[in-house]
């Protein structure tokens, strides 16, 4: 087991992401170092537009990684739209499906011409795939100028293996911003160390968000609907 970590990680990344790997770490803690690297992963974004960028999330994601992205945005006076996706992940003859159950799409969204796709870690392409290709069946690909997908942990070789599950126009559109890489994974496809094993229950969840019985809307979706 071997971690890399990228040009992008200063001391304090390093810290959140240790964090986040620590036995017996509280949920409010982790939910902090989750925030806080979601804002570093935003104020490192590279910015080429002057028109709102669409912010893709799973809905664990929402109120942490994301939540950070969206503050740094908007400290750096960025305008973006947000789209949430409740996805049901789970695997089926060996492979990894995540179908979409529910899903908040702010006003205006299609119009955002730069997309970044947010996700804790990325394993495989699964989640990414299934939730971009939701929006691209609603949107011009043409329109689309790029597609950043940013994780404080990827699993090595993770890019490639996105791209190869996109056509040449979409996948050439592709970019990557992450933290930390990491070269090994659990027979059901977690990434070690990657972020401490299944986020749910680091972020006080019971179950996937898709999967509670009673619901789940994070507050950044519950204060753009009911504001």
């Amino acid at each position: 087991m071997s971690r890399k970590l990228t040009d992008y990680t200063t001391a304090a990344e390093r810290s959140d992401l240790d964090i986040l790997i620590k036995v017996g770490v509280s949920v409010s803690a982790y939910k902090a170092a989750m925030t806080r690297l979601g804002f570093s992963l935003g104020s490192i974004y590279p910015v080429s537009e002057h028109w709102p960028v669409l912010l893709v999330s799973t809905s664990e994601d929402a109120d942490f990684l994301t939540k950070g992205f969206m503050d740094a945005l908007t400290q750096r006076q960025i305008p973006f739209k947000l789209a949430v996706f409740w996805n049901n992940h789970y695997q089926i003859n060996g492979d990894s499906v995540a179908p979409i159950t529910q899903k908040y799409l702010q006003d205006g969204w299609q119009y955002s011409r730069s997309v970044v796709l947010l996700k804790s870690v990325i394993s495989g392409s699964c989640v990414v795939r299934t939730n971009l290709l939701a929006l691209l069946a609603e949107i011009d690909v043409a329109f689309l100028e790029r597609i950043l997908v940013a994780a404080p942990v990827m699993f090595t070789g993770g890019e490639a293996r996105l791209k190869a599950d996109f056509p040449s126009e979409i996948a050439n559109k592709f970019e990557f911003l992450t933290f930390a890489l990491d070269d090994e994974r659990s027979p059901d496809g977690r990434v070690i160390p990657g972020i401490g094993g299944e986020i749910y229950g680091h972020l006080g969840l019971a179950d996937q968000p898709a999967r509670l019985p009673n619901g789940y809307m994070p507050d950044v979706v519950s204060r753009l609907v009911f504001s």
